[in-house]
């Protein structure tokens, strides 16, 4: 299960309230991510349960963020603990090719040789995640959503027919913004909502609806612009 929010202070013990309503707590592996005071991306995580970490209980009652990427079920080694991070950006990356070692050797071409170099884990996510930071590298002024839109384009030419899955969600700071494709199959299930009760006033992506309100499906193959100051966009990916 995935998580997302943007908008007001929300603490950490909202965004796990999410995983215990979902009965994720004993789903092995969990992880989330948020913006520290030096705007700069933290993250925590643990490949057991979230009910069996005791390390929680002081975070949930002192840590607040205005954006949070949360995910429980990551899995084990070798796939990498998520959420992933750099200096400026978090995400979530789930990417499910047919044949991932013929495509790994495609895409380690595509990766700026400095941020491939510095890679602990070679697993689909991982390379995904490589894959847009070598894209943004060059160009610091180069917008996440136009990164993403090059990385769905390049990601088609390399597939080439393959069938692939790819749900990535990912933040900056000022905006989160989330990715729903799939080649040649059924994308994942992928939703947001502005009037989320389990964490007022803020827009969230997830995985699934997380109480009865209002909640719209991110269209296939479409790309999801939530921003602090303009409505949600929905951009054809």
């Amino acid at each position: 299960m995935l998580f997302a929010c943007l908008g007001n202070d929300v603490s950490l013990e909202a965004v796990l309230t999410v995983f215990e309503d979902a009965d994720e707590t004993l789903v092995p592996g969990f992880g989330f991510a948020w913006f520290a005071a030096d705007d700069m991306p933290a993250a925590y995580r643990n490949g057991n349960p979230a009910v069996l970490d005791d390390n929680l209980d002081g975070l949930t009652r002192t840590l607040f963020s205005d954006c949070w990427l949360a995910q429980s079920g990551f899995g084990h080694p070798p796939a990498a603990p998520q959420p992933l991070y750099d200096d400026d950006l978090m995400a979530l990356v789930a990417f499910d090719p047919a044949d991932w070692p013929a495509l790994r050797a495609v895409l380690r071409e595509h990766l700026d040789p400095d941020i491939e170099g510095a890679l602990d884990y070679t697993d689909p996510g991982s390379a995904v995640f490589a894959m847009l930071r070598s894209l943004l590298a060059p160009d610091d002024q180069l917008p996440v959503e136009d990164a993403l839109l090059e990385l769905v384009s390049q990601l088609s030419a390399m597939l080439d027919g393959m069938p692939a899955t790819l749900t990535l969600v990912a933040s900056d700071g000022d905006q989160v913004l989330a990715l729903r494709r799939a080649w040649g199959q059924d994308c994942a299930p992928l939703v947001f909502s502005n009037s989320c009760d389990l964490v007022d006033g803020a827009q969230v992506v997830a995985s699934q609806p997380l109480d009865d309100g209002p909640w719209q499906s991110v269209p296939a193959h479409h790309l999801l612009v939530l921003d602090r100051e303009q409505p949600a966009e929905l951009i054809v990916a």
